[in-house]
């Protein structure tokens, strides 16, 4: 991600969410064209597309951590969501959605102080 999209607030998660299944369905398929050259080269466009539509969605945020597997957590710092977590699991097939239960968005704080709690654990140390 460039910092300069820090300087863009980040997207109203309905509106991210319409616009990504937007995009999801236009998933090219291969039995939809009649050679392979002709479907690598949309299926290539989709997801340069799919880039792009990544770096809008992220827009006024940053990547804190990698949770493992691909999986990482994004603070956004500007825009309506400011102050909230989210998390990235598009590489299992998941989605790009907000920390915490629906209605029950995590905070910064919250998560950063669960993960010196957990990390304290790990490392055993005690308070």
């Amino acid at each position: 991600m460039s910092h300069d999209r820090l300087r863009f607030p980040f997207p109203a998660p309905d509106e991210s969410s319409r616009v990504q299944a937007e995009h999801s369905v236009k998933e090219p398929a291969e039995s939809a064209f009649e050679d392979e050259d002709a479907f690598r080269e949309a299926y290539r466009a989709w997801l340069e597309e799919d880039e792009a539509l990544f770096d809008w969605s992220t827009s006024g945020a940053v990547n804190l951590s990698h949770e493992g597997c691909g999986y990482c957590s994004w603070l956004v710092v500007f825009g309506p969501e400011r102050g909230r977590m989210w998390l990235d699991e598009r590489a299992g097939d998941g989605t790009f959605h907000p920390l915490g239960a629906p209605h029950a968005q995590v905070e910064f704080a919250d998560w950063y102080l669960d993960w010196v709690e957990k990390s304290e654990a790990v490392a055993g140390c005690r308070r």
